[in-house]
């Protein structure tokens, strides 16, 4: 598919790679959000009445929306971090008196549809069921016997923060599949990469493409690693990016060697660097001096002195 065209197989490198990250990312958030339920987190499950709730429950769902027609204060404050979040009331569903926490200051709440999450604590329930019973001046089994065994908290779930992270979920996702649709977007015009528009003097990208293809297969004249040179272009094909130049653009060009170490070792890197026309510097190692001095040589004899 991509024979006799180098050059376009460069820029999909580039444009596959730079594409790759965002790709991971929206994958990994997805599986996250389905192996761990995070969905669930933002949704309440409607429940008809103290059955449904039970088995929600045992389903190992947490949030759940009731319709409640009255429900009355318990006359006991619901406190956190020391400061009073809601209060109790109670209610009648299906038989049984089931207890509530509202962010409520009314006594007496009508028609009230309640958002909140499934809480299982034994030891807060039965003191409150004790509390309850001797108010009452009933036994407490008996005061059981017709309760719900869960409190349905409305301000315990966490709307702040779920909010929160449901808005980054949505901003990643965003993000990644605006990556995304960017890099398929280049696959099917490559001549709308970067690597095209910022090539200095050409105007029509498209032809620039494929003028760069027919050079690269019948007009090379040096062809390394990293760099490729034809009688008009100088390509510096790297992973995310493949840059261009105009060779008649080409003004100044040297040689460095620096010492640096890589893995376990120092070695000599050499350092080929070069300005066109428009002051913007292209910069290549080599481990290699010989191949500097080739691509120093070409310089030296088509691009005038330096």
């Amino acid at each position: 598919m991509y024979k006799n065209r180098r050059f376009e197989l460069y820029l999909l490198k580039n444009t596959i790679l730079s594409m790759l990250p965002a790709l991971i990312v929206y994958v990994a958030v997805l599986v996250i959000i389905s192996a761990f339920n995070i969905s669930g987190k933002f949704m309440f499950e409607y429940a008809t009445g103290p059955s449904a709730v039970s088995k929600m429950h045992d389903n190992n769902i947490e949030n759940v929306e009731l319709h409640i027609s009255r429900a009355n204060y318990l006359g006991y404050d619901y406190f956190k971090n020391d400061k009073i979040a809601g209060r109790y009331y109670y209610t009648f569903l299906d038989g049984k008196c089931v207890f509530l926490i509202i962010d409520s200051r009314d006594d007496v709440i009508y028609d009230y549809v309640i958002r909140g999450v499934i809480k299982s604590d034994k030891v807060s329930y039965r003191y409150l069921l004790s509390q309850c019973a001797a108010d009452m001046n009933i036994e407490m089994d008996e005061l059981e016997s017709i309760t719900f065994g869960y409190v349905i908290s409305e301000v315990d779930y966490k709307r702040v923060f779920y909010l929160i992270v449901q808005v980054m979920i949505v901003a990643v996702l965003l993000i990644a599949m605006n990556v995304i649709l960017v890099g398929i977007y280049r696959i099917l015009f490559p001549w709308r990469t970067p690597s095209v528009k910022d090539i200095n003097g050409v105007a029509n990208g498209k032809l620039a493409v494929e003028e760069l293809n027919k050079q690269l297969s019948d007009n090379l004249l040096i062809n390394q690693k990293h760099i490729l040179i034809t009688d008009k272009y100088l390509v510096s094909p790297s992973l995310f990016r493949t840059d261009v130049i105009l060779t008649d653009h080409i003004e100044v060009w040297s040689k460095h060697m620096e010492r640096k170490r890589k893995f376990i070792k120092n070695k000599d890197i050499y350092k080929l660097i070069i300005s066109d026309s428009e002051d913007i510097f292209y910069e290549q190692e080599f481990d290699d001096e010989s191949m500097v001095d080739e691509i120093i040589e070409f310089l030296d004899k088509n691009c005038g002195k330096a």
